[in-house]
């Protein structure tokens, strides 16, 4: 007797250690099932899955069959299966709590039924003497490991199931955002190019003599193509957001040379319409914060267009001011923008911040835009950690304010305000675009600096003018055929290459406004970016800093 249950244990232990961890469901019955029909002298075994349907019904499925062929083969007791095909859900309990079932089928073999709770059945045949009743009852603990694998198995597959599912997702979501950029550069490069020309030859053509009336004419052009690219340039910048594709700095900056240069960027706005602009920094503001000054830059100017656009007569007041310091060398700085202008109901604030709403529709036809400059500053004040809001001026009007946690920054050596920009008549730049319109605005503009130019339609042509010149300056456009200005930067900072200076500033003007684009200027060797539509007052600003530089 002894030895029977040492023969019985080494049976229990060796089908148990057959079960083994694997997470493949069928290896892992099929290796569990060979160990039961060898240890326990069976010809044929059968695992079935339990599947309840949608209509409650339970339904028995061959999962794993030793020899493959005996599920094909109808096992019946009496002429009815043993197995039963399906139950009702009333039928299910008792039938597994009649469990185990041992007899005799119609082909002279015993059979044997147990269950796996949680997974199934298993069903094992013999064709001599039935299995010891003492061992089918001792078999239940071992029954349940193999249910329980079997159950861990499902649960695998489901996982694994799902992930497959969710890494397709993110490749398909990763795809159609990279497309979506794409897509967006390109429409970037499509719309500003055309209004580049716009802008510049309308500029040209102020500057040539123009009669009153056609003064009135250009400037109400101008007008309206300004409008034109705050909407484009609002949209991108919306879209940019919207697919999480912005990148923000945290470097350091003078909060005062942002605000006065800003101030005097949109300061002709407010002239047109007989408005002041004052502006304010409290004493207890650093000058030097750190933090992403494009973005503050950004929202700034949002406010104080808005602010000039709703507002007949009257004042603009810009303050800034640290609110509280915290531990760190923190400081909340509180950014404000006050109006005299039409001010906004208590019902309509709500709205202001939505997407694509302006408070009120007659606003929209009086005063134009599609409702995105709020929106935009909203999420960009979110995206730098602060909160934007609105209340109202006492002086009639509206204020809006937005409040960031920047941190306290060094001065660097050799940091001065900005030089007075003035007219190098000794410059002589190279201007590099494959689009002729752009070729002769460029030409116009630094024309009107006193600078020599020539041109080049792509980037090889420019590597040929470049091994047998030299410029002061290369305004370079990045996107042309033959050769982009990626790789004819590549080429004159190669100080192997047959060009004559290595050294030249490189100013990037380019359609593409994406942060993407400034990036890889940057990487390709350039050093600055401006953006289309091309100005005077953009290649001054910038070639100022690039040549003192170089």
């Amino acid at each position: 007797m002894k030895n029977d249950a040492l023969i019985h244990l080494q049976v229990f232990y060796e089908i148990a250690m057959a079960v083994g961890n694997s997470l493949d469901l069928n290896k892992m019955l099929k290796s569990s099932l060979t160990a039961y029909l060898k240890k326990l002298s069976c010809s044929t075994g059968i695992i079935y899955q339990t599947f309840r349907r949608s209509d409650n019904m339970w339904r028995f499925t061959p999962q794993c069959a030793i020899p493959r062929n005996a599920v094909q083969k109808k096992i019946t007791q009496n002429s009815m299966p043993i197995i039963p095909e399906q139950l009702n859900i009333h039928e299910i309990k008792p039938y597994l709590s009649s469990l185990p079932i041992c007899g005799k089928a119609d082909t002279g073999q015993a059979f044997h039924i147990m269950e796996l709770p949680g997974f199934g059945l298993l069903s094992l045949f013999k064709t001599r003497e039935p299995i010891d009743r003492t061992i089918i009852r001792s078999l239940i603990h071992t029954n349940k490991k193999l249910a329980s694998s079997a159950v861990a198995c499902l649960q695998n597959e489901k996982i694994e199931k799902i992930n497959h599912q969710l890494s397709k997702e993110i490749l398909i979501r990763k795809t159609a955002e990279k497309a979506k950029s794409q897509f967006i550069a390109n429409m970037s490069h499509e719309l500003l190019t055309p209004m580049n020309g716009i802008v510049g030859f309308n500029k040209l053509l102020c500057d040539s003599g123009l009669t009153e009336k056609q003064h009135e004419f250009s400037d109400s052009l101008s007008a309206s193509a300004d409008s034109l690219l705050t909407i484009i340039k609002n949209l991108f910048e919306f879209s940019k957001i919207e697919a999480e594709n912005l990148e923000l700095e945290n470097i350091d900056f003078n909060i005062h040379r942002l605000a006065l240069d800003l101030i005097d960027l949109l300061r002709h706005k407010a002239d047109e319409k007989g408005l002041k602009i004052h502006f304010d920094i409290l004493d207890d503001t650093p000058e030097y914060l750190k933090g992403d000054p494009k973005r503050i830059r950004q929202i700034l100017t949002h406010l104080i267009d808005n602010a000039i656009k709703f507002t007949e007569a009257g004042d603009i007041r810009v303050q800034i001011h640290a609110k509280t310091q915290s531990p760190g060398n923190d400081f909340q700085i509180k950014f404000s923008v006050s109006d005299t202008g039409i001010g906004i109901p208590d019902e309509k604030k709500d709205l202001l911040f939505a997407t694509f709403t302006q408070a009120d529709e007659s606003d929209t036809r009086k005063y134009g835009g599609i409702g995105l400059g709020l929106a935009i500053c909203k999420k960009l004040a979110k995206l730098l950690k602060g909160r934007i809001e609105v209340s109202d001026n006492k002086e009639g009007g509206s204020v809006f304010s937005f409040t960031l946690l920047l941190n306290h920054a060094q001065p660097h050596a050799g940091d001065q305000k900005s030089a007075a920009i003035s007219n190098d008549t000794d410059v002589c730049a190279l201007v590099v675009d494959d689009n002729p319109v752009n070729r002769k605005i460029i030409e116009g503009i630094c024309e009107k600096l006193g600078w020599e130019t020539q041109t080049a339609n792509d980037g090889k042509q420019a590597i040929a003018v470049l091994e047998s010149k030299t410029f002061d300056i290369i305004l370079m456009d990045c996107q042309m055929p033959v050769m982009d200005g990626y790789e004819a930067t590549k080429i004159i900072r190669n100080l192997n290459s047959a060009v004559l200076r290595h050294d030249a500033p490189i100013i990037a003007v380019t359609a593409n406004i994406s942060d993407e684009n400034r990036e890889e200027c940057l990487r390709a060797g350039m050093n600055d970016f401006i953006s289309k539509p091309v100005t005077l007052e953009k290649i001054q600003t910038i070639s100022n800093y690039a040549l003192k530089k170089g």
